[in-house]
């Protein structure tokens, strides 16, 4: 299975771009905050950074929907690329988005919104020693 699920917020509004053939394509930028501990009761945050891109319509509604500092999850595929430059490697992710969920209920004017899909809910097992509170 190839998916990926990011849940935080985003650390810049939409840029929407179109190619020659007229289809949107949306990339996002998300900060991903995660939680450490460094030592017994003393937990730490750290924040990753990814971009996912999203095509056609999603990416439209995308672009029209979020602004910076919204709260997001994504799901989608990666992509892993590898390129050689001057005899230098490089390796990395490209992430595709599927699906976006609105997880604040409210934009910024203070209107309610309705979720773009309905999500599952999930659980997610943690050792007595990794929950953050």
């Amino acid at each position: 299975m190839n998916e990926f699920k990011f849940f935080g917020r985003l650390g810049a509004d939409p840029e929407i771009k179109y190619n020659q053939n007229g289809l949107a394509i949306t990339s996002i930028r998300m900060a991903v905050d995660k939680f450490k501990m460094v030592s017994k009761g003393q937990w730490e945050k750290e924040t990753d950074w990814f971009t996912v891109d999203f095509v056609g319509d999603k990416a439209e509604k995308l672009a029209q929907k979020y602004k910076k500092g919204r709260q997001i999850l994504v799901s989608g595929s990666v992509h892993p690329w590898s390129v050689e430059t001057d005899g230098q490697k490089k390796k990395g992710f490209n992430f595709s988005g599927k699906q976006f969920f609105y997880v604040d209920e409210k934009n910024r004017s203070g209107q309610s919104e309705q979720p773009a899909q309905t999500q599952r809910q999930s659980s997610v097992d943690f050792g007595e020693d990794e929950i953050p509170f």
